[in-house]
């Protein structure tokens, strides 16, 4: 016989889960964070989790897992997450992970699926902090990849005025 209270928690463990945090920021403001939990569809560069749109002053906080030939988590190695800019911003993507564990970060056109080159990033350690700057309205992937390892990550995804 199932037992009532495990089925219901078994069922909304397969939700995602969405809340929101506010962090404060380098410009003085705070920034308005939704958190996601990372999706299981995401694991295909071409097949991004969608996260909606971005503006200036939101976010998104991403609680995720990935790994490289990794005995303990398997092998996904990619998670790829979805944004639409909301007019002209710059984007400020921070990846942290856990040391033995390698991830790297990219941006990619999401329409024609071409790598873009960030304006700075800094991923010699964890955390690793990548910014763009968007000229007009875009929907971009940011993609994390395991190189190495395997193990959890936060990705924060941020939006300021360009």
């Amino acid at each position: 016989m199932i037992n009532r209270k495990s089925a219901a928690v078994a069922l909304l463990s397969m939700l995602p889960l969405v809340a929101c945090s506010v962090s404060d920021d380098d410009d003085g403001g705070g920034t308005i964070f939704t958190i996601v939990a990372d999706g299981d569809n995401n694991d295909d560069p071409m097949n991004p989790q969608v996260l909606g749109p971005i503006e200036p002053g939101r976010g998104f906080r991403i609680n995720g897992a990935a790994a490289f030939n990794d005995g303990a988590m398997g092998d996904d190695e990619f998670d790829s997450f979805n944004v639409t800019a909301v007019g002209a911003q710059r984007l400020r993507v921070t990846l942290a992970h856990g040391n033995g564990f390698d991830l790297d970060l990219a941006f990619v056109d999401s329409a024609t699926g071409r790598i873009m080159p960030p304006d700075n990033c800094d991923a010699a350690t964890s955390p690793e902090v990548c910014e763009m700057t968007l000229a007009d309205a875009q929907s971009i992937n940011v993609e994390a990849e395991a190189l190495e390892g395997g193990g959890v990550y936060t990705l924060l995804i941020e939006s300021f005025a360009p």
